[in-house]
């Protein structure tokens, strides 16, 4: 912990949008409800210094610090930033124009991009339509779907009555998927616990009434809305295609844009996101 920094919890949440929605956000980093689903990990605080809000994560006992909000002179900032942890800055999930502003501050400053972690970016109308050939495998997953399901499926908008049903789904799906899920767990119970407080919607895909795919989001600018989460029974044939395509067609159609955050360096995920022919990537730097 950082004296004069406060541990973030949901009360912070009005003061600290009204700063993160100045910086034109494009980073899934920069959004309260990831800093507040995944506090379990990151245990963020923040304080207000010359004008910006400061947010940092703690990792193994180490301030790693987002990219300051606000208005004012950056350069004081760090300089007080530095003063009140006592040692270098390291900075963590800000994108290209953020690394130069740093640098212009503190030109000795040098920062990576780190791959794993940055984010998939795609039109709205690509995951609406699948248009043309390189969608073609998307395509024949959905018509297999529709096939099989078609009279069958129902896809509606989460209530908080379905709450509970969602949250057991849940808990099945970390089942399947195996290893520590420990940490998603936590962040998915914090959703729910919160869920009609956060500005965050979802769909649940049901077959016979029984749920089998569900998915969350939130408006992440003006023109990009941000894919929290994605959940679906592989047993169903198609299913992953199948809510990827409606949620963008039906939910998502006020937006240019789906940020469907990062793939953590996991190859599967990886190769599951890249199918779906990002439009750009929203690179993210570390220091070093």
């Amino acid at each position: 912990m950082i004296s004069d920094f406060t541990a973030l919890d949901l009360s912070h949440k009005k003061l600290i949008e009204g700063y993160l929605k100045k910086n034109k956000r494009t980073s899934s980093d920069n959004v309260f409800n990831t800093l507040f689903l995944w506090q379990g990990v990151l245990s963020c605080q923040f304080a207000l210094v010359e004008g910006f809000l400061c947010i940092c994560a703690n990792i193994n006992g180490k301030p790693l610090f987002y990219m300051p909000s606000g208005e004012g002179n950056l350069g004081k900032c760090l300089e007080s930033l530095k003063n009140m942890t006592g040692d270098d800055l390291r900075f963590t999930g800000i994108n290209f124009a953020d690394v130069m502003r740093l640098k212009k501050c503190c030109p000795c400053m040098k920062f990576v991009p780190v791959r794993d972690y940055s984010d998939y970016i795609y039109r709205q109308r690509d995951l609406a339509c699948l248009p043309g050939k390189k969608y073609h495998a998307k395509k024949n997953h959905i018509n297999k779907f529709m096939k099989l399901y078609g009279s069958r499926y129902s896809f509606l908008p989460v209530t908080i009555c379905d709450i509970p049903k969602c949250r057991a789904f849940m808990d099945l799906c970390l089942e399947k998927q195996g290893g520590d899920t420990y940490e998603e767990k936590s962040a998915m119970d914090i959703m729910f616990d919160n869920f009609g407080r956060l500005d965050i919607q979802g769909a649940v895909l049901r077959i016979d009434g029984k749920i089998c795919a569900m998915t969350f989001s939130e408006a992440l600018n003006e023109k990009t809305a941000l894919v929290h989460v994605e959940k679906a029974d592989k047993d169903y044939e198609g299913i992953f295609a199948a809510i990827n395509m409606l949620y963008a067609r039906d939910f998502l159609s006020d937006f240019m844009y789906i940020n469907r955050e990062e793939d953590m360096g996991i190859p599967g995920l990886r190769r599951a996101k890249e199918s779906y022919h990002p439009v750009f990537m929203a690179v993210k730097y570390r220091s070093v």
